[in-house]
Protein backbone atom coordinates (compact mmCIF):
# COMPACT_ATOMS: atom_id res chain seq x y z
CA UNK A 1 0.00 0.00 0.00
CA UNK A 2 1.45 3.41 -0.95
CA UNK A 3 -0.51 6.64 1.01
CA UNK A 4 0.23 9.85 -0.62
CA UNK A 5 -0.54 12.82 0.98
CA UNK A 6 -1.21 16.17 -0.61
CA UNK A 7 -1.09 19.04 2.03
CA UNK A 8 -2.12 21.79 0.56
CA UNK A 9 -5.49 20.00 -0.46
CA UNK A 10 -5.33 18.06 3.07
CA UNK A 11 -5.77 14.55 1.23
CA UNK A 12 -4.18 11.38 1.66
CA UNK A 13 -4.79 8.86 -1.29
CA UNK A 14 -4.35 5.50 -0.36
CA UNK A 15 -3.11 3.24 -3.46
CA UNK A 16 -3.70 -0.67 -2.32
CA UNK A 17 -3.00 -3.22 -5.11
CA UNK A 18 -5.23 -5.57 -3.01
CA UNK A 19 -8.45 -3.26 -2.12
CA UNK A 20 -9.09 -4.73 1.11
CA UNK A 21 -10.97 -3.23 3.93
CA UNK A 22 -8.04 -2.36 6.18
CA UNK A 23 -7.57 -0.67 9.82
CA UNK A 24 -5.25 2.00 8.74
CA UNK A 25 -2.77 2.69 12.11
CA UNK A 26 -1.76 5.33 10.91
CA UNK A 27 -4.66 7.12 10.36
CA UNK A 28 -4.64 8.14 14.05
CA UNK A 29 -1.06 9.41 14.13
CA UNK A 30 -0.92 11.12 10.75
CA UNK A 31 -4.28 13.35 11.66
CA UNK A 32 -2.40 14.35 14.74
CA UNK A 33 0.94 14.94 12.92
CA UNK A 34 -1.11 17.32 10.95
CA UNK A 35 -3.16 18.78 13.53
CA UNK A 36 0.08 20.12 15.32
CA UNK A 37 1.41 20.92 11.77
CA UNK A 38 -0.98 23.29 11.57
CA UNK A 39 -1.59 24.67 14.44
CA UNK A 40 2.07 25.68 14.61
CA UNK A 41 1.66 27.21 11.69
CA UNK A 42 -1.55 29.49 13.09
CA UNK A 43 -4.57 27.39 11.81
CA UNK A 44 -6.81 26.18 13.79
CA UNK A 45 -9.68 25.06 10.81
CA UNK A 46 -9.27 22.57 8.40
CA UNK A 47 -6.95 20.67 10.42
CA UNK A 48 -8.61 17.34 9.29
CA UNK A 49 -7.19 14.84 6.32
CA UNK A 50 -9.66 13.21 3.73
CA UNK A 51 -8.94 10.01 3.20
CA UNK A 52 -9.07 8.66 -0.59
CA UNK A 53 -9.33 5.81 -1.97
CA UNK A 54 -7.40 5.88 -5.29
CA UNK A 55 -8.31 3.47 -8.19
CA UNK A 56 -5.49 1.82 -9.09
CA UNK A 57 -3.82 -1.25 -10.87
CA UNK A 58 -4.96 -4.57 -8.52
CA UNK A 59 -2.62 -7.37 -8.05
CA UNK A 60 -3.65 -10.80 -9.21
CA UNK A 61 -1.25 -12.63 -6.57
CA UNK A 62 -0.07 -11.81 -2.70
CA UNK A 63 3.52 -11.67 -3.85
CA UNK A 64 4.05 -8.20 -5.82
CA UNK A 65 2.95 -6.41 -3.51
CA UNK A 66 6.22 -4.29 -3.43
CA UNK A 67 6.78 -4.39 -7.06
CA UNK A 68 3.02 -2.69 -7.33
CA UNK A 69 4.28 0.23 -4.18
CA UNK A 70 7.27 0.70 -6.79
CA UNK A 71 5.38 1.11 -9.81
CA UNK A 72 2.51 3.16 -7.98
CA UNK A 73 5.55 5.84 -7.04
CA UNK A 74 6.96 5.80 -10.52
CA UNK A 75 4.14 6.50 -12.54
CA UNK A 76 2.87 9.11 -10.16
CA UNK A 77 6.26 10.71 -10.71
CA UNK A 78 6.79 9.95 -14.31
CA UNK A 79 3.31 10.50 -15.20
CA UNK A 80 1.20 12.26 -12.68
CA UNK A 81 3.49 15.06 -11.25
CA UNK A 82 1.56 17.90 -11.77
CA UNK A 83 -1.69 16.05 -10.69
CA UNK A 84 -4.22 18.11 -9.34
CA UNK A 85 -6.67 15.12 -8.53
CA UNK A 86 -4.96 11.75 -8.31
CA UNK A 87 -8.70 10.28 -8.42
CA UNK A 88 -9.17 11.55 -11.78
CA UNK A 89 -5.99 11.33 -13.20
CA UNK A 90 -4.92 7.86 -11.96
CA UNK A 91 -7.36 5.65 -12.55
CA UNK A 92 -6.05 2.05 -13.74
CA UNK A 93 -7.51 -1.08 -12.19
CA UNK A 94 -6.13 -3.76 -14.44
CA UNK A 95 -3.16 -5.68 -13.05
CA UNK A 96 0.24 -4.08 -14.51
CA UNK A 97 1.89 -6.39 -16.90
CA UNK A 98 4.93 -8.47 -16.61
CA UNK A 99 6.71 -6.08 -18.88
CA UNK A 100 5.66 -3.50 -16.49
CA UNK A 101 6.79 -5.19 -13.22
CA UNK A 102 10.04 -6.27 -14.78
CA UNK A 103 10.74 -2.43 -15.94
CA UNK A 104 10.24 -1.27 -12.29
CA UNK A 105 12.25 -4.18 -11.21
CA UNK A 106 15.05 -3.47 -13.83
CA UNK A 107 14.96 0.18 -12.44
CA UNK A 108 15.65 -0.59 -8.90
CA UNK A 109 18.41 -3.12 -9.59
CA UNK A 110 20.19 -0.23 -11.89
CA UNK A 111 19.90 1.90 -9.28
CA UNK A 112 21.25 -0.49 -6.51
CA UNK A 113 23.76 -1.59 -8.77
CA UNK A 114 25.13 1.71 -9.59
CA UNK A 115 24.56 3.86 -6.32
CA UNK A 116 25.16 1.15 -4.00
CA UNK A 117 28.81 0.45 -2.40
CA UNK A 118 28.64 -3.38 -1.43
CA UNK A 119 30.59 -4.13 1.65
CA UNK A 120 33.84 -6.17 1.38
Amino acid sequence: MLLVLCLSKREVYIFDSQQKKRNLMIKEPLNNAFRSYKRLGGQSKGTKLTWIPAQCAQQPGSLDCGYYVMRFMYDIIMNHGNSQDLTKDFSRTLPYSPEEINEVKDFWADYFMNNVEFLA
